[in-house]
């Protein structure tokens, strides 16, 4: 929570490295462990040492997911591209298509992608906003970035399709139209 406060503050070296020691924190699991075995003659307490077992590995988990989202939320405003490729990375192969975190995996795959874009990694980038856009198939910004992708590779053909895919859900998208006509 303090590395959300100082993201919030504009913090984004602090609330890194507060997320780091997040993502750090052993669960409590091991313990559990222990605490079930010393209780196995005494079934109601082992069962109430094994709920609290999931309770704390279940919250350390989805802190350590939060954490790697966080910090590559804020190594991607401090411009750490690299760093926020592997923090998003990090969150995403923690995640399992939980719909709690459905805007942040959306987000993550946004984000990675214009990580990648911005250190030319294209294909990487095209990829991720792949993923995406199967995600959020009415959001013009995909199509958009995809395009933008496909531009600076010379497919012009392929961006020209894209830029018409954003055009086709937000008509008023200036940006699209001009990326569109350089593309032509």
């Amino acid at each position: 929570y303090r590395g959300m406060a100082k993201y919030d503050l504009k913090d984004y070296k602090g609330a890194a490295g507060d997320f780091q020691s997040a993502i750090k924190t052993d669960s409590k699991y091991g313990e559990g462990i222990k605490i079930r075995d010393d209780l196995k003659n005494n079934p109601e307490k082992q069962n109430e040492a094994f709920a609290k077992e999931r309770q704390d590995s279940t919250n350390t988990e989805n802190c350590r997911k939060q954490s790697y989202y966080s910090r590559g939320n804020a190594n991607y405003n401090l411009h750490e591209y690299q760093a926020a490729i592997d923090d998003y990375t990090g969150f995403l192969e923690l995640e399992s298509k939980n719909p709690e975190y459905f805007n942040s995996r959306c987000i993550a795959y946004n984000l990675r992608s214009a990580s990648y874009y911005f250190l030319k990694q294209y294909e990487l980038a095209i990829a991720d906003i792949s993923v995406y856009i199967s995600l959020k198939p009415n959001d013009p910004d995909g199509y958009n970035d995809r395009g933008l992708c496909y531009l600076v590779l010379a497919k012009y053909d392929t961006a020209i399709a894209e830029f018409s895919k954003t055009i086709h859900l937000r008509p008023d998208n200036a940006p699209a139209y001009a990326d569109r006509g350089y593309a032509y």
